[in-house]
């Protein structure tokens, strides 16, 4: 946690996004990660869940017009800007953005249901970062204080940082915990997947995939029973899901930008991809899919595009996080849907299952996806990659200050530490002796895990080679220097120096050439996640606010801010809650640009019959 401060005090400017290169940072989540990977393998929290699952039922919260209104964002808890930019317009009785309509500005009335879509703090779950990221962040951004006048109602999915406590903390706020704790919003769900019946036959399901990249057994048997399928169903009609019904599934990550069938076993396919097709054969109508985790937004449609037969595949990150590339090659494969069949499956439920996912170059029938939209545009994605070659000399000069003791904070909270990494390893394979050949072999390691992600022949072994060779070239470069150092040979001062400008060359030089190589990388669409978020792009951000009229139409629309505000100060002018304290908490500082929202993106689903 370092030297964090709590409180109004602290603006979202002095709340430094995560960085993402910082070797603590990286040590951190990798600790994290084993120890609740270990958690779930050997006893899922998960199936720990007791009662009955029922649905919660909003089908007749309509307004007096007729419409309802719900509202997604995810992704949120990273950088006080970007986060506090999106819940204050998130949050915000009604919503006006630039441009509209060609007769004036359109008003887009506040959701009476959040949902969320996980990861809602960074890097890690535990209290204090919730509170730091997420919590403080987001009651900060409200217009008043207390419970909700309007019982308004958030539901939430944990992603994979939330479950790095094995979700202790996301329970800890939205598991059997209807009291009000965040933000004064209703939190009725009683597990980590939820169910919400909607007005007009429409459903909005969350699913929790835990770190196991699919449901579990019991959440499967939940969401079946939902439906009336042959293992059980509920004493009361009205709380299934029929057919005819009109469904929007928010899963923890687009599974649909990955290989088709999600590396699921030969004979034995994932859950979700099993209970979709059960959902399909009873005549329930999937017509989006949503999730976060991929840090922009991207929305494709199926063909042909007409908004009775459509379905859509939705990846909509953008609360907070830092940004994910809209170019990357991974990301932008064609998409494809097709229902697998395997008559020679030991058991029926096992013989059916619908698969989406990348084509790749195996081709195959099925239902194809067209990107509609993207956020930000590819060009914009393309151009903001060369702010990658100074990106690991990156520290939180918010955070410096001599008088509170924390001078050092700055620079232990930057990726700057990944540079000095480097700069050791140069000492190291130099001056180890013994160690020479570990920290040199260490270099190349290094080098081929930042390209892990790719499954492309260049860039996961080609590209990584070529840079482990400019880091080669640099220590031979450095060797150049240390020998102009004015001290005698072999004497310890010389030895002192040699090593002092073996660690500033090497940081300089390393993290330059690190820089540039995941600039070239980026640029060319390649490592989406490892290239990107060294960068921590603050902007970009935005959510989705969904509309259901009296005849039943879906029409989603997508809000973004190009530039989020970068300096904030307490805010006076507003009218105090109960508790006597000003909401929002704060407001862009003199001579910063307010936040602009403008309309991205406007669809619409007509119910099928």
């Amino acid at each position: 946690m370092g030297n964090y401060k709590f409180g109004v005090g602290v603006e979202p400017h002095k709340r430094w996004p995560v960085a993402w290169f910082n070797p603590f940072v990286l040590l951190q989540s990798a600790r994290e990660l084993l120890s609740s990977t270990d958690v779930i393998r050997n006893a899922d929290p998960r199936d720990l869940w007791s009662g009955t699952f029922k649905p919660v039922d909003h089908a007749h919260e309509t307004g007096p017009d007729g419409n309802f209104w719900f509202d997604f964002v995810s992704d949120t808890g990273d950088g006080g800007n970007a986060t506090f930019t999106v819940a204050r317009a998130l949050l915000a009785e009604e919503l006006a953005p630039q441009e509209t309509g060609a007769s004036g500005t359109v008003v887009f009335p506040r959701g009476k249901i959040l949902y969320l879509g996980g990861d809602l703090c960074y890097p890690s779950a535990n209290v204090q970062e919730y509170q730091y990221r997420f919590l403080e962040m987001f009651e900060g951004a409200r217009s008043a204080q207390g419970a909700d006048p309007d019982g308004r109602s958030a539901y939430a999915i944990p992603q994979n940082h939330d479950w790095f406590d094995s979700i202790s903390t996301f329970k800890r706020y939205f598991v059997h915990r209807n009291n009000g704790e965040v933000c004064g919003l209703k939190t009725p769900q009683t597990r980590s997947y939820f169910a919400t019946r909607l007005p007009h036959r429409w459903w909005v399901l969350g699913l929790d995939f835990a770190l196991a990249g699919d449901i579990d057994r019991g959440q499967y048997e939940a969401f079946r029973r939902l439906a009336g399928d042959a293992i059980g169903g509920e004493d009361n009609p009205s709380q299934q899901i029929q057919a005819g019904d009109q469904l929007v599934l928010i899963y923890p990550e687009p599974y649909w930008t990955r290989p088709i069938g999600d590396s699921a076993l030969q004979g034995y396919p994932k859950r979700y991809q099993r209970l979709e097709a059960m959902l399909e054969a009873k005549g329930i109508h999937i017509r989006m899919r949503l999730g976060g985790d991929v840090h922009h937004y991207s929305r494709e449609s199926s063909e042909p595009l007409d908004a009775r037969q459509d379905d859509m595949l939705l990846t909509c990150g953008s609360g907070g996080a830092f940004l994910h590339p809209t170019h990357a090659r991974a990301l932008t494969q064609a998409k494809l849907k097709c229902q697998a069949s395997d008559p020679d499956a030991i058991s029926s439920e096992l013989r059916t299952a619908t698969h989406i996912g990348t084509v790749g170059f195996t081709g195959g029938a099925g239902a194809s996806y067209v990107r509609q939209c993207a956020y930000p545009d590819p060009a914009d994605s393309r151009a903001l990659s060369r702010g990658n070659v100074l990106s690991l000399f990156k520290f939180a000069w918010n955070s410096l200050s001599i008088r509170d003791g924390s001078l050092m904070s700055g620079i232990w909270r930057g990726n700057v530490l990944f540079s000095l990494l480097l700069g050791a390893i140069y000492v190291v394979t130099v001056f180890g002796g013994p160690f020479t050949s570990m920290a040199y072999l260490a270099l190349l390691g290094l080098c081929l895990g930042l390209a892990r992600e790719e499954s492309d022949l260049f860039a996961k072994w080609v590209s990584p080679v070529l840079h482990f060779a400019g880091h080669t070239l640099a220590l031979l470069g450095i060797h150049g220097l240390v020998a102009m150092v004015p001290a005698t040979a072999g004497s310890p001062m010389h030895a002192i120096l040699a090593g002092f400008v073996y660690l500033i060359a090497g940081s300089i030089g390393g993290g330059l050439i690190t820089g540039v190589y995941l600039w070239v990388m980026a640029r060319a669409g390649w490592m989406w996640n490892n290239a990107f978020s060294p960068l921590a792009c603050e902007d970009y951000k935005g959510f989705l606010r969904f509309r259901i009229d009296a005849e039943g139409t879906l029409t989603g629309y997508f809000f973004g801010c190009d530039k989020v505000p970068k300096q904030w100060q307490r805010n006076s002018s507003d009218q105090a809650g109960p508790a006597g304290d000003v909401r929002p908490a704060w407001t862009e500082a003199p001579g910063v640009n307010k936040a602009t929202w403008r309309l991205v993106d406007t669809f619409c689903l007509v119910p099928r019959s």
